[in-house]
């Protein structure tokens, strides 16, 4: 892609910019970015620019899932905290999107029916954001880096996926065509609910 992914822009607005204004405004408290040492003065002022407040998290680390590791060596969090997970090289998910996965790892349940871990999929597809409980990311507080997808497929009926109407929780941005194609999607900001914001 010619660059750090993070800081690809888009419309004017770099991917990583797009990704903390959209998990802010859905009410996502601590906001943590992992990026290459090499990006961090980049991507801190990129951070600076924002209304919310963000950490960068400079780490030379081989894999998504040892980023994962990284961020949450940085928060103090308890079983019940709810950590938003998403790459940066995709389109950041509508805000609500982000708030209809917080919204269903709500609910009546008792402990042991509890879900811990919400997933959107776009038209039978997968994808990102993973809002997931503390207590299921105890391999990474470990300092294990098992690939996200088993983690979340370990969990079994305790992961509920949501279909959502949001083309953007799928797809990598892998070429410049992808990045291209979806900066007339990243334009458009439909009107968003306001329900039950995550913690």
């Amino acid at each position: 892609m010619g660059g750090p992914k993070a800081l690809l822009r888009l419309g004017g607005r770099t991917l990583l910019e797009r990704h903390l204004e959209r998990l802010h405004e859905a009410g996502c408290a601590d906001l943590l970015a992992v990026v290459r040492p090499a990006d961090a003065d980049a991507a801190s002022a990129v951070a600076r620019e924002l209304a919310c407040a963000v950490r960068i998290v400079a780490a030379a680390t081989p894999s998504q899932a040892a980023s994962l590791v990284a961020a949450l060596r940085r928060v103090a969090l308890v079983a019940d905290d709810v950590v938003a997970i998403t790459p940066v090289d995709l389109l950041p998910p509508r805000v609500d999107t982000v708030r209809a996965l917080a919204a269903r790892l709500e609910g009546p349940f008792a402990p042991s029916e509890r879900v811990l871990a919400a997933t959107p999929s776009f038209r039978g597809e997968g994808g990102h954001p993973a809002l997931v409980r503390a207590a299921a990311l105890a391999p990474y507080l470990r300092g294990e880096t098992p690939p996200l997808r088993e983690v979340l497929a370990a969990l079994g009926p305790r992961r509920a996926r949501l279909e959502v109407d949001d083309p953007s929780v799928t797809g990598d941005l892998d070429e410049p065509a992808d990045l291209l194609a979806g900066a007339g999607r990243a334009g458009r900001r439909p009107r968003d609910p306001a329900p039950r914001a995550p913690r």
